[in-house]
């Protein structure tokens, strides 16, 4: 009768743990939030300047750049910043989610330290 239990724990737990990697892998999101107004114009000439990044377009309150086989997607609000690194779908290699997360923090430490954040 004790064993019952025990069987019923295991079930749920293998049985509820469905991940995909692949998506885990293939994005890195950061995001950080603050009370400041902040300057899409900053960010844009911030990863202009460094020559690591591809061409930088603007649209809306979002910037769009790449850095070798990984897009980074840049979201400015008056009170958000959000940045998303992920594999282009083209990319037919093993995907590298430290790769990404570097990237994506790369971008961070970039803007932050350009534009006084």
């Amino acid at each position: 009768m004790k064993n019952i239990p025990v069987y019923a724990i295991f079930i749920i737990l293998f049985s509820g743990c469905n991940y995909e990697y692949e998506s885990y892998s293939e994005s890195y999101t950061s995001k950080i939030i603050k009370n400041v107004v902040l300057d899409i114009e900053c960010v844009k000439s911030s990863l202009d300047k460094n020559l690591e990044f591809n061409t930088v377009t603007e649209s809306k309150n979002s910037l769009r750049t790449s850095i070798s086989d990984i897009e980074v997607q840049i979201k400015v609000t008056e009170n958000e910043l959000v940045i998303v690194s992920k594999y282009k779908t083209e990319s037919k290699h093993d995907k590298n989610i430290y790769i990404v997360s570097a990237v994506g923090k790369r971008v961070e430490r970039i803007i932050f330290n350009d534009c006084d954040y």
